[in-house]
């Protein structure tokens, strides 16, 4: 079995992403912060119990995901904001913060 450190070098470009990402919610209030990370590292954590099928659990993921962000779409009869402006893909997870816990103020 591999040790966790060939797993973070595999991954050191996804990483750097999520570090991109951190800073740009520092921007937002610090329960924001905290609650991005704590998803983050759960995240993290978690994606250890699948990497033998990591790749292909995340692409059906990704897929469905998007499947279901189009669909949405097509019901609300918008078009999806990011098309106009690509911040809009990372607002999206700060909404979904927001609703899930609405005692903190991200904003």
């Amino acid at each position: 079995m591999q040790s966790i450190t060939t797993y973070l070098n595999e991954y050191a470009d996804s990483h750097a992403f999520v570090l991109f990402a951190l800073v740009y919610y520092s921007f937002f209030k610090k329960a924001a912060i905290v609650a991005s990370m704590a998803l983050i590292s759960g995240l993290f954590l978690f994606s250890f119990q699948f990497i033998p099928h990591l790749l292909t659990v995340s692409l059906t993921v990704f897929v469905l995901a998007w499947i279901g962000q189009f669909y949405g779409h097509h019901v609300e009869g918008k078009r999806p904001s990011f098309l106009k402006d690509l911040t809009f893909l990372f607002v999206g997870p700060i909404w979904i913060l927001k609703k899930a816990f609405p005692k903190i103020d991200s904003y």
